[in-house]
């Protein structure tokens, strides 16, 4: 450690440039140096650890690292699948800002429901991983019950959750009010 003395031996008040520097008695760390001399500075060419996955390695992941549950859905006859979402999905259900309004009050800029809702249904699958739906159907999945689309929005929000486990079909609740 080092001490930092002012100028004026920090018996007085500190003046001018002194305002900037502690007492002398206060001590201050000497900061380290960025990397020890004898070890050469961090290369960006470097290559990463064994254990560290490529850039290839890591968007070869994108497909199928997400997470994917079972869900009953007696309405359409048995058990489908829902995938976690991916960003992209996820930010188009979420609001996009707000406005005030001359009263005062905040509106919230909410995508419509058809394309709130897409992602979720881009989400549904067959035991096989295909998508139960085309991005067409759209339509006539925001005419389905409530209660359905809730069911399969709270087990996507499951999945969606950071480091959640695939929620087991019993945790979904079947009746989500």
């Amino acid at each position: 450690m080092e001490t930092i003395v002012t100028t004026n031996g920090g018996s007085e008040p500190p003046k001018g440039n002194d305002a900037f520097f502690p007492p002398a008695s206060i001590p201050v760390a000497s900061a380290p140096p960025p990397y020890a001399p004898e070890a050469p500075p961090p290369s960006a060419t470097a290559s990463p650890p064994a254990h560290t996955l490529s850039r290839t390695e890591i968007l070869r992941l994108v497909t199928t690292t997400r997470k994917r549950a079972p869900i009953e859905i007696p309405e359409w006859g048995g058990t489908f699948y829902v995938r976690e979402m991916t960003r992209a999905q996820h930010q188009a259900t979420q609001a996009t800002g707000a406005t005030q309004l001359p009263d005062g009050s905040m509106r919230a800029h909410i995508p419509p429901p058809n394309v709130q809702m897409k992602p979720y249904m881009q989400c549904i699958e067959f035991e096989s991983g295909e998508r139960v739906f085309a991005d067409g159907d759209i339509g006539a999945f925001l005419d389905m019950p409530q209660s359905t689309i809730q069911r399969i929005v709270v087990a996507i929000d499951a999945l969606n959750k950071p480091d959640a486990a695939a929620p087991k079909p019993d945790e979904i609740a079947s009746d989500p009010t």
